[in-house]
């Protein structure tokens, strides 16, 4: 499988040097936003490690398509904010036993300036659905073991610091880690999540890179795709891991 190098800097390192055998073989995970940007790596790596993959979209059908056949994958389509579409998935794409939830919406606003129908927005995406998809994931285990891991953001890290509905989201889906993860333990089912920092520039920035976002980052670059899907690899391997928020940010969490 060829990893792009372009990704972030000449730190990527081929997953297959990192990871030598397949160390998900018998997974099968469904990656929710997985068509597109981190998403997407994280199918990859999945796959390269042994995993089946299901790529769930919500617009990106062309996307999803073409990594299905590079990856000989299956797709789920679907808007993770209806109750109707959540339930759909889980029938349509049958059992799995890893749940990753990459999908994501991000609208930075002050928190006292943003319009309340894009509040709602930022929390129905980015907190309530991936609640409700850890919830329908944990009945369709029926006691069997599984795994979660929730796709948060460094920024849940800092008490002060607010970029809206976006950040209300995520801390709160951090919280929600950290409880179901003790709820759940006696089921088996292990729920896990990673804070990244700066990985890619956010949709419609992508000419001008992330300079601003860097002057905040201890290590002074953007965090190697490779490091963020290792991260994820390493979580749904472990089976002694469960409860954590694993920063992977470059040391921008620690400027709180």
């Amino acid at each position: 499988m060829k990893i792009d190098r372009s990704l972030n800097s000449k730190e990527n390192r081929p997953l297959d040097s990192i990871f030598q055998s397949r160390v998900l073989s018998g997974t099968r995970a469904l990656v929710t936003g997985g068509a597109v940007r981190v998403g997407r790596e994280f199918c990859r790596a999945l796959k390269a490690v042994g995993a089946e993959v299901v790529i769930h979209y919500r617009s990106s059908e062309n996307d999803a398509r073409e990594l299905a056949a590079e990856l000989n994958a299956v797709t789920v389509q679907g808007d993770l904010t209806l109750a109707a579409d959540r339930e759909r998935i889980f029938k349509e794409v049958g059992k799995f036993n890893a749940l990753i939830n990459s999908a994501s919406t991000y609208v930075v606003n002050p928190l006292l300036d943003e319009p309340e129908n894009i509040m709602r927005c930022q929390l129905e995406a980015n907190l309530i659905a991936p609640l409700e998809m850890m919830k329908l994931f944990r009945q369709q285990l029926n006691g069997e073991p599984g795994s979660i891991v929730n796709i948060v953001d460094q920024e849940v890290f800092r008490a002060a610091d607010s970029q809206g509905g976006y950040s209300l989201a995520k801390k709160s889906l951090r919280d929600a880690t950290l409880a179901s993860a003790r709820q759940y333990a006696n089921e088996n089912l292990r729920v896990n999540a990673i804070a990244p920092g700066p990985v890619l520039p956010p949709v419609g920035f992508e000419g001008q890179g992330m300079i601003k976002a860097l002057r905040d980052v201890p290590l002074g670059r953007p965090v190697a795709m490779c490091d963020l899907t290792a991260a994820l690899i390493f979580l749904l391997s472990n089976s002694s891991i469960t409860g954590q928020i694993l920063a992977v940010d470059c040391g921008q969490h620690l400027n709180c």
